[in-house]
């Protein structure tokens, strides 16, 4: 049974592709940190916070299929024959009611310190003028293939893969609390092109890392990394959920 409408969405369905061979017969999410998939840790670790996600799956998306019967999660399976339309999901659900007005959003390849459940709260004591909050750190020399956020005209808006520097950048860290309100017409595969242009964010910025497995070196260190940062905040000493 379908537990829609549905108070969480985690964007699964990307190809991978920055991992090369680790992901052609493995979606990305699935693989594993500690012993599990990154997507197990991250079902439990919502519903740790009391939320019920729904999973978008396009690569391999029979495997997480297979792992949403097995923990008892919804998969939205993304219809594409060359990309993995991430935004164009988010607003093919919300037109079809499977979205609560407030919802969390979180990228299926990273984890992050903070529950998103404090995004929610944030986002719910704010007047209905803001659209979304997100989690984000600051941007590093480190950071070029990465979408940044910029300050503009009292608001703050996405770049993709900036050519160049920008004075008080932040990276979004994938972790995002938004009202239905912010989602646009579905246009693109990126999450920012599901969000209408004059969406205004309220910002939340961590000092912690997030784990972004999105390249081979920070896969090898996702075991080191999700002991240090993560696990024992998020679920407990033992990684209990």
């Amino acid at each position: 049974m379908f537990k829609a409408p549905y108070d969480s969405v985690i964007l699964a369905a990307g190809r991978g592709r920055r991992l090369g061979k680790l992901t052609e017969h493995r979606p990305k999410p699935m693989l594993h940190v500690l012993g599990k998939p990154l997507l197990q840790w991250q079902v439990e670790y919502l519903r740790h916070g009391g939320l019920e996600p729904v999973v978008t799956a396009w690569w391999l998306a029979p495997q997480i299929v297979a792992l949403g019967a097995a923990m008892d999660f919804d998969v939205a399976v993304a219809d594409s024959a060359d990309y993995a339309p991430g935004g164009c999901t988010l607003n093919a659900l919300a037109e079809v009611g499977d979205l609560q007005d407030v919802f969390v959003v979180l990228m299926g390849d990273t984890m992050v310190p903070t529950h998103p459940r404090r995004l929610v709260e944030r986002l719910r004591r704010l007047p209905d003028s803001f659209h979304a909050c997100l989690l984000v750190r600051r941007w590093t020399e480190h950071d070029t293939d990465k979408g940044v956020l910029v300050p503009s005209a009292g608001n703050w808006r996405a770049i993709e893969k900036p050519k160049k520097r920008y004075h008080e950048a932040r990276v979004w860290m994938g972790a995002g609390a938004f009202r239905l309100s912010a989602l646009d017409e579905p246009r693109g595969e990126a999450i920012f092109n599901a969000i209408r242009p004059d969406c205004k964010f309220a910002i939340i910025e961590s000092e912690e890392p997030e784990l972004d497995i999105g390249t081979f070196a920070s896969l090898r260190l996702a075991d080191k990394y999700a002991q240090q940062h993560y696990i024992t905040a998020m679920m407990g000493p033992r990684g209990d959920s």
